[in-house]
């Protein structure tokens, strides 16, 4: 999956390959104990009663270095169901219900943990700039040469950068805030997201920042 991939439609993504109930995270425990997949990358807190997917663990039945993991206020099935639950998922995509993902994608020689090389930021947020519920016509034509501002963060102990982009902020219906959060551990590139209808983004916020605080990458010495 690209960085674009990433960018279209959750809603989309998770319900074209959602199989498996989330297993929800205990009490300000971050996601249970196992090897391999994302608790073999980094450790993160959730709030009390979250739940973690990962949708290539689901599909593949083996947890996977790359892909993308949704952490969402309730599971992303409904009990005793396999398949996800279409009003929910759609709750999920717009903001209704609080949620964020990370997408992990292959790293590579313009990424490490001291810093991403301005040649992939560009290209982060050239394709940021060209998500659906960003782009414009003159996004589409020039966004190649257009990426939106940014400013450098550090996350988990290595240093990123934040995209934050309100699109279509004169028309309230198609108001979107694209909130991105690119950074790498010199193995695997991670772009931590929160995108949502303008009017939701603002509720969810503070738990998306409170959870980013408490990222750790494990990285190997």
């Amino acid at each position: 999956m690209t960085t674009r991939d990433l960018l279209t439609s959750a809603l989309l993504v998770i319900a074209a390959t959602l199989a498996l109930t989330a297993k929800p995270s205990g009490a300000a425990q971050g996601p249970p104990p196992a090897i391999g997949g994302i608790h073999g990358q980094f450790a993160i807190t959730l709030p009390d009663g979250w739940s973690v997917y990962d949708q290539t663990e689901a599909l593949s039945g083996s947890p996977s270095a790359v892909g993308m993991v949704l952490f969402s206020a309730e599971p992303v099935t409904k009990p005793g169901a396999t398949t996800a639950d279409v009003e929910l998922l759609a709750k999920i995509d717009s903001g209704e219900l609080a949620s964020f993902f990370v997408e992990r994608t292959p790293g590579d020689k313009r990424m490490a943990c001291d810093k991403l090389s301005r040649r992939m930021i560009n290209e982060i947020g050239t394709r940021i700039n060209q998500e659906p519920v960003v782009s414009t016509v003159g996004r589409k034509l020039f966004g190649s040469t257009f990426a939106p501002g940014h400013r450098d963060i550090e996350l988990g102990g290595c240093r990123g950068v934040r995209f934050v982009i309100d699109a279509h902020k004169d028309d309230p219906a198609k108001h979107w805030t694209i909130d991105v959060r690119a950074v790498s551990d010199g193995k695997v590139l991670y772009l931590f997201s929160l995108r949502n209808r303008a009017d939701h983004y603002a509720k969810n916020l503070e738990t998306f920042e409170t959870a980013m605080t408490t990222v750790r990458f494990k990285l190997t010495k």
